[in-house]
């Protein structure tokens, strides 16, 4: 999250994490104190990461990323950036007259189709003495990547609250659709102004395809048709994705208490917005887009979807004759094995006195449902059983009376998958890095990632260690990168292979004037080092990597060296990038890309 800067990117951007001692800000210091990664907490800002399975909704983030964990994902060994504190950097948001505020997300790495989800902490939530869990935030607004989108950076115009001012979080989770489920996590430390009644372009730009996105009205909540008596329920199902399954699935008993004067209707609407706010919203829109829930005329509010594509039902469940049957999961996605049967739990509910029964419906009879007669269940999968392979159960609940209520499980078994990130092209004396991840991977240390760089169909020999990374000095070529994934067990495996180009070295840049840097020496302010082909002076005393970070400038450089993502630039350096030289004007932090950051000019 670039604008407001994310919480780990601000405290890295401020440098000196490397000396303690000379750390300006206290928060960021506490930060690293109270990290057991230390350092690696810093340098790795844009890895703070959590791994939502499909279909990526809300509820499987709540899986994979604990409460009390939202600003670092899940990675407690970076927990000091989920303190609750007054004292953090705060970035100045002034909406315009209609509440909107211009939020600027940047990618060190491009990943469509994904989504943004814009979230802020609940006004009855005090973020600086509660470290933030999933029902301490509410949904601000959805953002949709497209397939093919290569814009580096976003800005979406989001709407803040009009009663929202003062200190505040933006939590931000930047969701990939993809096997893996990866999804970036973001705490940004704002103070909030009144609306000042200017106004801001219905599409901020940066320079790339900008988008926003919103509500959409699908129609009313609850109709004069709707009257439901004591005794019965009433039935609200949000229904999405490829096969329609259900999202979410909600029941409201009619009793004495809440069937005059619409009761019923206001608790049903405010249990929705405070248990799915991020799917939906039950409301009227204004004109500056706040959705707020009209408890006075609650027949008047319409449902608002995230989601164009979902749709929703509302259904009264006759003097509780049928009984409601909740599933915990109403889609599988099991990863195929080689030999061995796996079993995943599903459980059934009621809130009525019902006898069970699985059966299955649909797809292929190898998968079954076992035991058959009881509330939870166990899907078993059998070893052998290909990706693509699918099957439909359905649970049904007898009441004593004979009445029955259904419910829907659809299992897609997925095939092994491993996916590899890296670049396409590489000089010589560059090197590169390359990452993977396979859909089997729970992150518990089961699955390992072998590697092997290929030329002309033969490994070569070293050209890749064991963590992704590309030797330098090879010759220049066509490569293929090489990577199998496979569990522990030996019962998934994948394989993915990427193409690279490795270009030749041009020597003639090259400035080398110094002593190379080395890793295990400690370096002061004054130091002089040669690394990657480039000068650099020390700021300050340090032993971080020069080109990352802040503790190291150019230095004497007799031509311009290729601009690095990771380096921060002092007025005067002459970078090159993609061709061209640009000069930088003033203090330039990480990831300002010349050509499209004012503060480096064309030379």
């Amino acid at each position: 999250m670039d604008f407001p800067k994310a919480r780990q990117y601000e405290c890295k951007s401020q440098g000196n994490h490397w000396t303690p001692a000379t750390m300006k800000s206290a928060a960021c210091r506490a930060a690293l104190e109270n990290s057991s990664a230390k350092q690696a907490a810093f340098d790795n800002w844009n890895g703070y990461t959590g791994f939502a399975m499909a279909p990526h909704s809300q509820q499987d983030a709540r899986k994979a990323v604990p409460d009390g964990m939202l600003c670092t994902g899940n990675h407690p060994e970076y927990s000091g950036f989920n303190q609750p504190r007054s004292d953090w950097t705060t970035t100045t948001l002034q909406p315009d007259s209609s509440g909107k505020v211009g939020m600027k997300y940047y990618y060190t790495a491009r990943h469509a189709p994904s989504f943004i989800e814009f979230y802020i902490n609940k006004k009855n939530v005090d973020p600086t003495k509660k470290a933030l869990g999933w029902d301490d935030v509410e949904l601000l607004k959805r953002f949709e990547i497209e397939p093919g989108d290569a814009s580096s950076t976003h800005t979406v115009n989001v709407s803040i609250p009009s009663d929202r001012t003062g200190k505040a979080i933006i939590f931000t989770r930047w969701q990939r659709y993809d096997a893996a489920g990866e999804g970036f996590y973001n705490c940004s430390d704002v103070n909030i102004k009144t609306r000042d009644g200017s106004e801001i372009p219905d599409e901020n730009g940066t320079g790339d395809d900008d988008q926003v996105s919103g509500w959409v009205d699908k129609g009313a909540f609850i109709t004069t048709a709707d009257n439901p008596a004591v005794g019965e329920q009433v039935r609200f199902r949000l229904m999405g994705g490829t096969r329609g399954d259900n999202i979410v699935d909600v029941s409201l008993a009619i009793s004495a208490a809440n069937v005059a004067n619409n009761k019923w209707i206001v608790e049903l609407g405010q249990l929705l917005n405070r248990e799915h706010s991020n799917l939906l919203q039950i409301g009227q829109q204004t004109a500056d887009e706040t959705i707020t829930f009209n408890e006075q005329q609650p027949r008047l509010n319409h449902v608002f979807l995230s989601d164009q594509s979902y749709g929703y039902a509302v259904e009264i469940v006759k003097n509780a004759e049928t009984p409601v049957i909740v599933l915990d999961s109403y889609t599988l996605e099991p990863i195929a094995t080689l030999s061995t049967t796996s079993g995943y739990p599903v459980t059934g509910s009621s809130k009525s006195e019902v006898n069970w029964q699985w059966k299955r419906i649909a797809g292929d009879s190898r998968i079954v449902a076992a035991p058959a007669n009881q509330a939870k269940t166990e899907i078993r999968i059998p070893g052998g059983v290909r990706g693509g392979t699918v099957a439909t159960f359905e649970l049904s609940g007898t009441s004593p009376k004979g009445s029955v209520g259904k419910a829907i499980l659809k299992v897609n078994v997925l095939a092994a998958e491993v996916i590899a990130t890296g670049p396409v092209s590489i000089a010589a004396d560059k090197g590169g890095q390359y990452r993977a991840r396979a859909n089997f991977d729970n992150n518990k240390g089961e699955v390992t990632y072998l590697w092997s760089l290929l030329k002309n169909s033969t490994e070569v020999s070293g050209g890749i260690d064991n963590r992704g990374s590309i030797k330098t000095g090879l010759p220049a070529g066509d490569y293929l990168v090489k990577v199998v994934a496979e569990s522990s067990d030996g019962e998934r495996k994948a394989t993915r292979t990427s193409a690279l180009k490795i270009t030749a070295s041009d020597d003639s840049d090259k400035t080398g004037d110094y002593e190379g840097w080395k890793a295990s020496k400690t370096y002061t302010a004054g130091n002089t080092v040669t690394w990657n082909g480039v000068n650099y002076i020390a700021r300050n005393w340090t032993r971080s990597e020069p080109g990352k970070g802040g503790d190291w400038k150019l230095h004497h450089n007799r031509v311009a060296v290729e601009w690095q993502s990771t380096m921060v630039y002092v007025m005067g350096n002459v970078v090159n990038y993609q061709g061209q030289e640009y000069k930088a004007s003033q203090w330039i932090s990480q990831n300002n890309v010349p050509g499209v950051s004012v503060l480096w000019k064309l030379q």
